[in-house]
């Protein structure tokens, strides 16, 4: 997709920088993973030891073991 943005040019070469990456489509995709991949990570900190495991210790022994 094309799109046309005003983006600071300092920060943009920075990034692309500090990212290694070629282009400036490429610096501009690596921050734009980089800040999904941060908000993932903050809503999974978020709900850890707030899921309610329903198996008995034996259970999640044997799924263990079956993951395996």
């Amino acid at each position: 997709m094309r799109l046309s943005v005003s983006v600071d040019q300092k920060l943009l070469e920075f990034a692309k920088k500090i990212s290694g990456s070629h282009t400036k489509t490429e610096a501009i995709h690596r921050g734009l993973q980089a800040l999904v991949e941060q908000h993932r990570l903050e809503q999974t900190i978020r709900h850890a030891g707030k899921i309610r495991l329903l198996l008995s210790k034996e259970e999640l022994i044997r799924q263990r073991e079956i993951g395996k």
